[in-house]
């Protein structure tokens, strides 16, 4: 992978276009409790020191918080946008069925041209699609367009082999792998095809150059600017405070007289970009 010579910013069009069909999928194919769908997409465009997640390694920290919520809904919106190599954090929207498609506006420049992103399969064991480290610059030049396959990956957090089988949590963890009609090489595996020799394509990633700029501003809210030149802004969406539930109320601090009972909660998620204060973390109450 050669070093990206070109200067300024660029933007590109990422679509995930999903292919999980029951014609080209029956096998056990989900038609319901949940039916066949996609999480959202999370994903950023980053420099060559950080990774979303790689093939052959142990899925990192932010991903396992990704891939075991319900909702799959904040473990990667409360990274740091504009540090520790990131450039763009982005989000698509959930694709609610096997087929259907989600796309987002990315920007990259000369020192962060990888691209990578990830989708959780709906219903799986930890089962995802996704891109690591897709460069978006040719050496001299910005890629114009190009279409990415994506097959089934195993998170190794779990060992189910079914889309519906029961949580069963691998310990150790087992490094990234991919899902193919062969492996694993076991009957009951929901993409377990031995009559093909290759799965067809669970989606594809379109990936096409919309704009490009020697001179870019990007503003990043909460006092962090990265400068490129001209007037052009994009601004992130701020994150709002996430907190804990109350807990239940304490004993009241005196036994005669007045006193008073309290409660309390926690910040699970501390508000970015400009995003109001968290709320009141302790309340009390006469008793």
């Amino acid at each position: 992978d050669s070093p990206c010579k070109v200067r300024g910013t660029v933007k590109f069009n990422v679509t995930l276009q999903a292919l999980w069909s029951r014609r080209k999928f029956p096998k056990q194919y989900p038609l319901y409790r949940p039916h066949a769908q996609f999480s959202k997409t999370v994903g950023r465009t980053h420099a060559d020191s950080y990774h979303v997640w790689r093939e052959g390694e142990e899925l990192p920290g932010e991903m396992i918080k990704f891939m075991n919520e319900d909702d799959h809904s904040t473990a990667f919106d409360i990274d740091v946008q504009g540090q520790s190599g990131v450039l763009d954090a982005f989000t698509g929207r959930p694709i609610d069925s096997g087929t259907g498609s989600t796309s987002v506006v990315v920007i990259a420049d000369h020192q962060h041209h990888k691209l990578s992103m990830a989708t959780a399969i709906i219903p799986s064991p930890d089962w995802f699609i996704g891109v690591d480290s897709v460069s978006l610059c040719r050496g001299s030049h910005w890629l114009k367009s190009e279409v990415v396959d994506l097959y089934p990956m195993d998170a190794g957090t779990d060992s189910g082999a079914t889309f519906t089988a029961p949580i069963w949590p691998e310990w150790p963890l087992k490094p990234i792998s991919v899902i193919t009609a062969h492996h694993p090489n076991h009957t009951a595996s929901s993409f377990f095809y031995p009559q093909l020799k290759k799965l067809p394509p669970l989606a594809k990633l379109r990936i096409k150059r919309i704009h490009e700029s020697t001179q870019f501003r990007v503003n990043i809210i909460a006092n962090l600017s990265l400068s490129y030149g001209i007037s052009t802004s994009f601004v992130v969406v701020p994150i709002d405070c996430v907190v804990s539930e109350w807990s239940t109320w304490g004993a009241c601090s005196k036994t005669c007289g007045y006193g008073t009972w309290s409660r309390s909660r926690t910040v699970v998620s501390p508000p970015k970009y400009g995003a109001v204060p968290c709320p009141d973390l302790e309340e009390e109450r006469r008793c």
